[in-house]
């Protein structure tokens, strides 16, 4: 009896581990972070005055998660953590490289809109651009 436990109990651990690693494979498809809604009326940090904007990326986190801004602002992400971020955008209208420490990446925001970000390899990590006329 404590051997078919046993090997039950391995058997679900060996299940959860292999659609855990397959989940984390990059196989060239598109792949979206799951939709967590954003209360754009709170928290929202307005940059509608500069034309380039500067971002932190600290403690797995993007430092500004929800900021507005104009139509044609460079937003800038500065990654300070020690392992590799990027920045993609959940309808895929923009993707970053993968930047390590020190690094940096940017993308010009050109038309009006919401725009939803993640970092692929953390998906947790997000972010929200509201870009005005």
């Amino acid at each position: 009896m404590k051997k078919s436990i046993t090997l039950s109990i391995a058997g679900v651990i060996a299940v959860v581990a292999t659609a855990f690693f397959l989940a984390q494979q990059d196989d060239g498809h598109r792949h979206h972070a799951s939709a967590v809604p954003v209360d754009l009326t709170a928290n929202v940090l307005d940059l509608t005055a500069e034309r380039e904007v500067t971002l932190k990326i600290e403690d797995m986190a993007y430092s500004s998660p929800v900021i507005r801004v104009k139509r044609g602002t460079k937003i800038t992400w500065v990654n300070n953590d020690s392992t590799k971020h990027d920045i993609r955008a959940d309808d895929g209208s923009f993707r970053t490289a993968s930047i390590g420490r020190g690094e940096s990446a940017s993308a010009t925001f050109r038309k009006e809109g919401v725009f939803r970000y993640h970092c692929h390899p953390h998906p947790f990590m997000q972010g929200t651009v509201i870009v005005e006329g």
